[in-house]
């Protein structure tokens, strides 16, 4: 899913989406352009997202559980890509889910 936001703001926009969302990060790192987020959900699966710098956007990427949730997923990703929206440019933005 293409997100638009600021790099340095990756990190706080996972954060903020994982609320309310019976999903933890449990580490995060970064590497050649790519953010890897290692998730836990409430039902003790695994999960990670992923954001790539490509072209100008984010790329966001995300699988939870051993065999996937494309709901839960597809939440998780717009919820991230909503707040690097809300994010982009600004110094603070407050959470308003």
């Amino acid at each position: 899913m293409p997100a638009r936001g600021d790099w340095d703001d990756v990190p706080a926009a996972v954060a903020a989406a994982v609320r309310n969302q019976e999903v933890a990060v449990v580490s995060r790192s970064e590497e050649a352009g790519t953010w890897t987020f290692r998730l836990l959900t409430i039902r003790d699966e695994p999960g990670v997202l992923t954001a790539t710098a490509q072209d100008g956007a984010i790329i966001l990427t995300c699988k939870l559980g051993h065999y996937g949730d494309a709901d839960r997923e597809k939440q998780l990703l717009e919820r991230t890509a909503r707040r690097l929206n809300e994010l982009a440019g600004v110094g603070a933005y407050p959470l308003r889910w």
